[in-house]
């Protein structure tokens, strides 16, 4: 992915969250979009989905 709507996606890189799974073989990094590029993202998209994602994740934003 190299493009998300309302947002850099170098932001998004510099700003991603990074969390990883323990494997018999090792360990698996996965990264993902922090909460407030997540949030610029819904508000740019602005799709009946999104507004009613952007009520909870401003609860969670709130509670950091």
């Amino acid at each position: 992915m190299n493009e998300i709507t309302g947002i850099r996606f170098s932001d998004a890189w510099k700003n991603k969250r990074v969390e990883e799974i323990k494997r018999r073989k090792g360990k698996i990094k996965i990264y993902y979009i922090g909460l407030d590029e997540l949030i610029r993202n819904k508000e740019a998209l602005r799709r009946p989905k999104d507004l009613e994602d952007l009520k909870y994740l401003r609860k969670i934003k709130k509670k950091e």
